[in-house]
């Protein structure tokens, strides 16, 4: 990485390969398959593949646009950038593309795509699986932050040590932190729609930590206080404070009265919030 992409990570946040493996994706992209431009529905995005069949420049606005016309033996798409004036001289009539972005339909009925991914010789891994997308970060492109990440896993990842017992994974049935954070960032087994949702093993793995480390910080906390001394009460008269009130106790009012004295009469601090809604009695 250069000086200018390294300035830009360390403004998100990113110091170290920890902080860069846990940058997360937003969201996910299906470029499993090519699809038939026929196929393709206004609003659809989609992985196509075809030959440059007419290359122009235009203007909107004053501002120079490149278009070029892809088609296969199922259709053709306009595919234009707006002031991407240097696609003009890197591709020709008669070349071989692929692109990938959001289609919809023009005026005149042929499908478009404004500012699609092209995706060149040497990106294969860009497409037949799952593609992460994630957070911006500064000008940084999508495909260079892919590249950092997949780089920062195949280099890093096996030194990651994971701090969840073994016992524990294994009743909870969740992947090693390497593995689902390898998962995560480049999904080669998790259903599409489970990652959409955050429900896919690897991410329920890495949800999993932090709740069980704030837990683990909170009980900690309370083992802590559990040391420090304090001053014990003994408490009497509850069952005359209950004959003297004009109702009667609820089960959970009555328990939570009885944990209530109970941490009383203990030698350390009571840690306990007590939580009830308004007018329930």
């Amino acid at each position: 990485m250069g000086k200018v992409i390294t300035r830009e990570l360390q403004k998100r946040g990113i110091q170290t390969v920890c902080d860069l493996l846990y940058t997360l994706p937003r969201s996910y992209q299906d470029r499993r398959e090519f699809i038939p431009i026929h196929e393709i529905k206004p609003g659809d995005t989609a992985l196509i593949k075809g030959k440059i069949m007419e290359i122009r420049r235009l203007r909107f606005r004053y501002r120079p646009v490149f278009e070029m016309l892809v088609g296969n033996e199922h259709g053709t798409i306009s595919a234009r950038w707006i002031g991407a004036t240097q696609y003009l001289y890197r591709f020709k009539k008669g070349d071989n593309i692929i692109l990938f972005g959001r289609f919809r339909r023009s005026p005149k009925k042929m499908l478009e795509t404004y500012h699609p991914e092209i995706i060149e010789d040497g990106n294969e891994y860009e497409i037949g699986r799952v593609s992460p997308v994630y957070p911006e970060i500064g000008g940084i492109s999508q495909r260079r932050i892919r590249r950092i990440m997949m780089d920062a896993i195949n280099r890093f990842i096996q030194n990651l040590k994971d701090p969840l017992p073994t016992m524990i994974r294994e009743a909870w049935r969740l992947p090693e932190l390497g593995a689902a954070i390898k998962e995560v960032h480049f999904p080669s087994e998790s259903r599409l729609e489970d990652l959409r949702i955050r429900r896919s093993p690897a991410q329920r793995r890495l949800i999993f930590d932090e709740f069980f480390m704030l837990q683990l910080t909170l009980a900690l906390k309370r083992s802590k206080t559990s040391r420090h001394r304090g001053i014990a009460f003994a408490i009497q008269g509850i069952q005359e404070l209950y004959d003297f009130l004009p109702f009667k106790l609820t089960g959970s009012q009555a328990s939570v009265i009885h944990e209530i004295i109970t941490d009383m009469s203990k030698p350390f601090p009571m840690n306990r919030l007590l939580q009830g809604d308004v007018g329930c009695g």
